[in-house]
């Protein structure tokens, strides 16, 4: 019977649990405020964290090689070939993003390991470390898995080192995939950009041996000096057979010491000794730049195996360069890129800790709590202690009895 009795249960109105707790109002009330006063210092101390947030969506190649108005390129922004083309760049952004490289990159760049307060002398246990709380605590990256977009997020204790960290992840991924990113288009152009700069060289090298060749043999413009050097000589070898003839024709008609005969002897002489200096090529008896007549057939051939060489290599630029120039633009075109749809900015309220909600929720939690063990004190100094006696002899501790004697 005592253990039926044991196990009834008192029924507790809820007017009676509110006479409890305003019979003990100054408790409930101080508790309460205890707990106010606590938490709000806690939050006081609390520093805060400010947080930097990005949106940025991949750029599909294959829009800009489509000849359509821009009407029809946004009909087309849903094809499931370019959201898969989406998705595979956003998902190779956040693999960047995550690598190891990048993320010490990051920690370096801000010193993060003296942010965290990180003591240790090994340093690859200390970059362990600010890794770990990196990903933790600072960064976030999630992809928005219907528009392919990511949202970057980063946290820290100054507003503008959330800002100019969130910069930085942005430059240093935009600058990785123009510079580490390798496609098909950047071995074609990286080719063809090898071979024109060989190309290139070689030309230079041509132009430098020509005009080595011109400066060493006085032959600035070659054909025309051919032309001339020919055209003077054959006047002179001219100019002497004719004086010849004269010359015959006056002996047969003067005397031999006659003024004429003398002068066009020393006419003859004369005409002898520079057709003699031309063809020896005398240099001090000769123009600078009248060619030696032995050296033309060489001269021709070294000029014009240059000129060939110089057409042939200028004939291979011409064909190279536009390749290199339709090489560089596919490459922009196949390289993977992102549109910043909201750019890192300096954050104008703290994102953590909420302080007003913690105090609230907390100041909330003690007053149940002050209330409960109102309650409880008031449910304790009724019939409910034999109750208690009969539970803790059910529990079969002995000394539980004991402590339950000490009740009364």
């Amino acid at each position: 019977m005592n253990q039926m009795e044991a196990k009834d249960t008192i029924e507790i109105s809820f007017f009676e649990l509110l006479l409890a707790v305003a019979k003990r109002k100054k408790f409930v009330i101080r508790f309460t405020l205890l707990i106010a006063i606590l938490v709000t210092a806690i939050c006081l101390i609390i520093p805060s964290k400010w947080k930097s947030e990005s949106l940025i969506v991949p750029v599909a190649d294959n829009t800009s090689k489509l000849n359509l108005s821009a009407n029809l390129l946004s009909s087309f922004s849903n094809l499931p070939l370019l959201t898969s083309q989406k998705n595979e760049m956003a998902l190779d952004f956040l693999t960047v993003m995550d690598s190891r490289t990048f993320r010490e990159d990051v920690i370096h760049r801000f010193n993060l390991i003296k942010y965290f307060k990180i003591n240790k002398p090994d340093s690859a246990v200390a970059m362990d470390i600010a890794l770990r709380k990196y990903n933790d605590r600072i960064f976030q990256a999630t992809l928005e898995p219907q528009t392919n977009s990511i949202q970057l997020s980063v946290t820290t204790k100054e507003r503008y080192l959330s800002r100019d960290m969130a910069d930085y992840i942005l430059n240093s991924l935009a600058s990785y995939m123009r510079t580490n990113k390798r496609a098909k288009s950047t071995i074609t152009r990286e080719f063809l950009e090898q071979r024109t700069n060989d190309v290139k060289t070689r030309i230079d090298t041509l132009l430098a041996i020509n005009r080595l060749f011109e400066s060493q043999g006085k032959t600035y413009a070659l054909s025309e000096q051919t032309t001339q050097t020919l055209t003077i000589y054959s006047d002179l070898v001219s100019r002497n057979f004719m004086n010849d003839i004269e010359l015959e024709l006056a002996r047969k008609q003067f005397d031999a010491n006659s003024p004429k005969i003398k002068e066009l002897e020393n006419k003859s002489i004369l005409l002898k000794q520079k057709i003699e200096a031309f063809e020896k090529h005398e240099n001090s008896k000769m123009p600078k730049y009248i060619l030696n007549l032995e050296s033309i057939p060489g001269l021709n051939m070294d000029y014009n195996r240059i000129q060939m060489d110089l057409e042939v290599m200028n004939q291979i630029y011409q064909f190279l360069y536009p390749m290199l120039e339709s090489a560089k633009l596919t490459e922009l075109e196949d390289m993977p890129q992102f549109d910043i749809m909201d750019k890192p900015s300096l954050a104008g309220l703290h994102a953590y800790p909420k302080r007003l909600l913690i105090i609230i929720m907390v100041t909330l939690a003690g007053l149940l709590f002050s209330s409960l063990l109102a309650v409880m004190q008031e449910f304790m100094s009724t019939e409910s202690r034999k109750t208690l006696r009969q539970i803790l002899f059910e529990l079969g501790s002995k000394q539980q009895e004991y402590h339950s004697g000490m009740l009364d």
